[in-house]
């Protein structure tokens, strides 16, 4: 694979062939595809947040540490993540009891 993605490569990689923002599940699968790559997933979320503020489902954080998950060294990757996961979960707190 290529070295990390430019930032108007986010900007790309967050919209539809017609133009359109990526939304809902389509982010969210966008999100766990770019995480297969170390840095992807969370490059990705992190475009996704700045275009778009903070989600109002949790799967994309899901999405964004898939990749962590499966491969081994990636720990300072998904607890940036996670520090945006708990930045969602204090945006309300109701959301510290709903699944993701």
């Amino acid at each position: 694979g290529g070295g990390p993605v430019g930032r108007s490569g986010h900007a790309r990689a967050l919209s539809r062939a017609d133009g359109s923002a990526l939304t809902g599940s389509a982010l969210t699968a966008a999100v766990s595809a770019a995480s297969g790559e170390p840095g992807g997933g969370l490059a990705l979320l992190e475009a996704a947040l700045e275009e778009t503020g903070l989600p109002a489902r949790g799967g994309i954080f899901v999405g964004a540490l898939r990749g962590c998950a499966a491969q081994p060294g990636r720990w300072e990757e998904a607890l940036a993540v996670c520090g945006h996961l708990e930045k969602w979960i204090e945006q309300d707190t109701r959301r510290a009891s709903q699944p993701l």
